[in-house]
């Protein structure tokens, strides 16, 4: 048999309640705690997968400052697309996504030139050499031949170079070495030629004015 007075019952009422309370309390607690987890799980996966859909695999980022997407999104792979590159649109098929090609410089070569004719023509003014002295030559000695009183019938023949007729008296002749003086003179003329070297070959730049962004691409 227990025999409690009233107090002792009111006070083990209250023990009770108090207990009750505290046991309702941290479970309200934990039940606010789970949910609030699962809440917070839920909103992450919906953001997971809201983002794994605007950034599937082959997506290309841009950055207007140094920014590394594998540091900002861990749970994918991204790699950098490549210095100094611009961007120019593939074949519709993919068949040449991700392949490079160009060059920033070219160099002019003559078959990029227009196929036309350079003309060089002109006129060579004349020109007065003055005169000129032959070497010292020409000296000679020989006879001509006259006729006598009886005429051409004593006749020796004819002188070779121009055939004219000599005489049967011989007349001594000398001719001393001697020189002659020519005049000479260029008259104009026409001339043609080539142009010299158009130019060095040097190379030159073909980089537009541009604004230079990071360029990331995911992979995986």
């Amino acid at each position: 048999v227990i025999l409690a007075t009233l107090s002792e019952l009111n006070r083990a009422r209250d023990d009770a309640k108090d207990y009750a309370d505290e046991v309702a309390g941290e479970l309200d607690a934990s039940l606010k705690t789970l949910i609030s987890e699962a809440v917070s799980e839920a909103i992450t996966a919906a953001k997971r997968d809201f983002w794994e859909e605007e950034n599937p695999r082959g997506t290309v980022r841009f950055f207007a400052q140094k920014m590394d997407p594998n540091e900002l999104y861990p749970w994918s792979t991204w790699v950098y697309t490549g210095e100094n590159k611009s961007i120019r649109i593939s074949k519709a098929d993919g068949s040449n996504v991700g392949q490079t090609g160009g060059s920033d410089t070219v160099t002019i070569k003559r078959e990029n030139l227009p196929a036309e004719t350079l003309d060089v023509s002109g006129k060579a003014a004349s020109a007065e050499l003055n005169n000129v002295e032959t070497t010292e030559a020409g000296g000679a000695e020989f006879n001509v031949y006259r006729f006598g009183v009886d005429g051409r019938e004593n006749s020796r023949g004819k002188f070779s170079l121009d055939d004219v007729e000599m005489g049967d008296i011989p007349v001594p002749v000398e001719i001393q070495p001697h020189k002659h003086t020519i005049s000479l003179t260029v008259p104009e003329r026409d001339v043609s030629g080539k142009t010299e070297a158009l130019g060095q070959g040097k190379t030159i730049s073909v980089v537009e004015a541009h604004t230079l962004l990071m360029c990331w691409a995911r992979t995986a």
